[in-house]
């Protein structure tokens, strides 16, 4: 009891202002800010819904750097950045610590296996690597077949293969040699590297800029600086499909339809649906304002998600290519990566800000999901208070932030923050409802 009564008064303590203002404050400020292993907070927090959660953990912003390039696991738990100044850093499951990946150059792309076990990239050194998750540690040796930089890197379904394209304007297929033994590893790193070239071409005369493998496994399509796209096979590197220009700009991205049969792509500011067979295009999906920087689809292949330097992601219909909602607004710069998770519950982007952002699908596709960021507005913060208020005239408080997070707030109840900045404060919900203001008696569930 004397411990519990101890936490109550250093809870007053800190959360005086807010619970002065309102008794309702009690619970909706300050028992969100409570240090998670107090005895208030343990005692309490189930006994409530709806309430917000902050998430301040993140990247080391390191100076001026921004990411540039990143790629999300298939199973939505591993992310990997890689910043302006050259460091390459893996995240798991949302930790505050990051794996660094010694690599030499400056990295163009990146890419995991379909089991999220592996991950590849491709560098401005001419190389194409393969890192293990687990460890962080090299799977096999630095591969320099290119005589260009690598700017795109895809592995087979099956992750037995990685194809790479490059500025030399190549594509070029690896067989993935995954050694853990640790002697055998070491020993394998003085063996010739070319031994594990499968076959390069030159199909088309443009530097790549993407590839992909079929679902089956059997073909790849590369997309080209030039907006052309060649579909390959992928045992032997025979052209199969050639598909002429649907917008000249780089193809940025490009998948394969759960069936194979069609190839979505990212060129310009749209993104273009295209049957390789019928050399037809089916849509092409209007609404970023900058250029789309990467695409992702659901397993079920029911819609596509893209990001862009807009600051944007759009989802759209994969049949038809309406927009299936408004756009996410979250990130405050350019968003350069963007995945579904396997099981299609969240979807997951990465900013050039230093955020990363996991967003849950049911409430994405949902039109009620932005209610808070509505009523917000843009000047929703009352800086010297520390009030989030009303952005009507009445500005209704409707919560209360500490101190020491007054400098940089950003409030969503669409996503939330896994990693980020340090000074950046991501207010969220876990809850299907955010309760706030005059609805801040709907949060309790103790004694029902």
């Amino acid at each position: 009891m004397a411990n519990f009564l101890r936490d109550a008064i250093l809870f007053v303590h800190l959360f005086w202002k807010a619970i002065e203002f309102s008794t309702a404050h009690i619970y909706i400020s300050a028992l969100p800010f409570a240090p998670k292993d107090s005895l208030v907070y343990q005692t309490f927090s189930p006994l409530f819904k709806g309430l917000v959660s902050f998430e301040t953990f993140g990247v080391d912003p390191q100076g001026d750097s921004k990411i540039t390039v990143a790629a999300v696991s298939p199973n939505g738990r591993i992310v990997v950045a890689v910043s302006s100044n050259g460091s390459v850093r893996m995240w798991k499951d949302g930790g505050k610590d990051a794996t660094v990946l010694d690599h030499v150059g400056q990295v163009r792309a990146v890419t995991f296996s379909a089991d999220s076990n592996m991950i590849a990239t491709g560098s401005s050194d001419n190389s194409v690597r393969i890192w293990d998750v687990a460890d962080g540690q090299l799977v096999m040796p630095a591969q320099k077949g290119h005589q260009g930089p690598v700017q795109a890197v895809a592995f087979s379904p099956d992750a037995t293969h990685l194809a790479s394209g490059s500025a030399d304007k190549t594509v070029q297929v690896w067989k993935v040699k995954k050694v853990s033994n640790t002697w055998l590893k070491r020993l394998q790193h003085k063996m010739a590297q070319i031994l594990a070239l499968l076959w390069s071409s030159g199909a088309a005369n443009s530097p790549v800029s993407s590839a992909a493998y079929s679902p089956d496994g059997n073909y790849i399509a590369s997309g080209y600086v030039s907006g052309t796209v060649q579909i390959v096979q992928a045992a032997t590197g025979i052209n199969q499909y050639s598909i002429p220009y649907q917008d000249h700009n780089a193809i940025k991205s490009l998948l394969f339809s759960p069936d194979g049969k069609l190839i979505w792509m990212a060129s310009g500011q749209k993104v273009f649906c295209v049957d390789p067979v019928k050399r037809a295009s089916c849509f092409s999906a209007t609404g970023h304002t900058a250029q789309v920087n990467m695409i992702a689809r659901s397993p079920n292949g029911q819609f596509i998600a893209s990001c862009a330097n807009d600051a944007t992601i759009r989802v759209w219909s994969a049949d038809t290519g309406n927009a299936r909602r408004l756009p996410l607004l979250d990130h405050s710069g350019p968003v350069v990566s963007v995945a579904v998770s396997t099981n299609s519950g969240s979807l997951c982007s990465v900013g050039s800000d230093g955020t990363i952002r996991e967003w849950d699908l049911t409430r994405v596709l949902s039109s009620t999901a932005r209610i808070l960021l509505t009523r917000l507005g843009e000047k929703g913060y009352e800086q010297d208070s520390g009030w989030l208020v009303d952005s009507s005239p009445s500005k209704q408080r409707l919560l209360w932030v500490p101190t020491e997070y007054h400098d940089d707030i950003k409030a969503s109840i669409d996503s939330r923050i896994i990693t980020a900045n340090w000074k950046h404060l991501g207010v969220t919900s876990k809850d299907a409802n955010l309760y706030y203001g005059e609805e801040w008696a709907e949060c309790w569930i103790g004694g029902r």
